[in-house]
């Protein structure tokens, strides 16, 4: 077998952190897994209303396999390999990938934690994810947080933004103006994280940005990732969870004849508290910045949220909303509610109407579905089915 460069490094970065070496692997681990999500769904884009069936209405249809490799002594070899697709057109989703939705490999200890590098989550992304309860499986593609927060970071009139054009981590097209929310997934990452320590654990990445070679150092520095995250499930109490995260993307945009370095962070505080009666109560708050040459973007969203389990269901309705600190009237308020009934432990039917009010010079959609044109109210309801393997 051939020695590449990734071999040999990862062989030296197992022998120094594993004390001792590598025992002999007695057991191997592989599981194929997935979802299967769809739906009936209408939606009006403030102009006019169609109605069709769609993938991922709840959650975005996916198949997988993960794997482990038992090394002895507390240690183990992972990987990690996830397909995003529309099961109504059978189409790869995450612009073709085959693993658009992660692919990465591998180190975890008990003692030590886990490092894992290649195309995976953020660690922005977990807070939001433990901190909702619109489903089993959460993070409702018609909730408040989807579409208010994690749809787009902005979405607004061109004549009323502060940046005057895009560039690498923005678009300026039609008279629109959009930043888009940091991508869940993100190639190129190296990430830590560290085992539980009283049910609090730390997660650090560095994403390395565009593949390609450049002297100049704005370039080079295109799509560098940098974040981090705490969670914490307090073991005293039982049903608490609270969590913070923060992210640094780095881009270019081209003014006249000179290239300037985009920045865009957000961060996000999170939390949920499950009582004994069965209602649950959480939310989060997303401040956020562009910084793009001479020119800035800042704002901020949160959302509230409310949930009752019932012994073959859930109950959920939230609300968020969204104010930009540098643009008049580009703000937009949005809800969502929704009912799931569980058919199964892996299979719940779903029925929800969602709803966004922008504000004059804001264009926020729903459901991937954006209006036209600023000041427009999207809104939509459906029904469907959610299966996992």
């Amino acid at each position: 077998m051939r020695l590449t460069k990734g071999t040999f490094v990862l062989a030296v970065v197992a022998a120094v952190w594993a004390p001792g070496g590598l025992a002999q692997a007695p057991s191997t681990d592989l599981t194929l897994f997935g979802r299967v999500d769809l739906g009936l769904v209408a939606i009006d884009d403030g102009t006019r209303s169609s109605t069709r069936v769609d993938s991922g209405r709840y959650t975005e249809s996916r198949w997988g396999l993960r794997g482990t490799e038992n090394l002895g002594g507390g240690w183990a070899a992972i990987f990690y390999l996830e397909s995003g697709y529309s099961a109504d057109t059978a189409m790869l989703n995450q612009g073709g990938r085959l693993f658009g939705r992660g692919a990465y490999a591998g180190l975890r200890s008990d003692r030590w934690g886990q490092l894992t590098w290649g195309r995976q989550y953020v660690p922005l992304f977990w807070p939001l994810l433990f901190a909702d309860d619109t489903g089993r499986l959460r993070l409702h593609t018609f909730s408040a947080t989807q579409t208010i927060e994690r749809g787009n970071v902005v979405r607004m009139a061109q004549s009323a933004s502060p940046i005057s054009g895009g560039g690498s981590l923005d678009i300026a097209s039609g008279g629109i103006y959009t930043i888009g929310a940091t991508s869940s997934f993100e190639d190129n990452q190296v990430v830590y994280q560290t085992p539980s320590f009283g049910g609090a654990t730390v997660m650090l990445s560095y994403g390395a940005g565009a593949e390609f070679a450049s002297t100049n150092s704005i370039v080079r520095n295109d799509q560098r990732v940098l974040g981090g995250n705490v969670e914490w499930r307090p073991p005293a109490i039982k049903d608490l969870y609270l969590g913070a995260a923060w992210n640094e993307k780095r881009g270019q945009r081209l003014i006249g004849m000179a290239l300037y370095e985009q920045k865009l962070t957000e961060a996000a505080f999170t939390g949920q508290y499950v009582f004994p009666s069965g209602f649950s109560v959480w939310g989060n708050y997303h401040p956020f910045e562009l910084r793009s040459g001479p020119q800035r973007l800042k704002g901020s969203d949160y959302m509230l949220g409310l949930s009752y389990r019932m012994p073959n269901g859930l109950l959920w309705g939230n609300h968020s909303a969204k104010r930009v600190d540098d643009c008049t009237s580009c703000g937009a308020r949005g809800y969502g509610f929704g009912y799931q009934y569980h058919l199964s432990n892996r299979t719940e039917l779903y029925a929800f109407y969602s709803r966004v009010d922008n504000a004059a010079n804001s264009a926020i959609g729903i459901g991937g579905v954006d209006p036209s044109a600023p000041g427009k109210d999207p809104s939509g309801y459906g029904i469907g089915i959610a299966t996992q393997f």
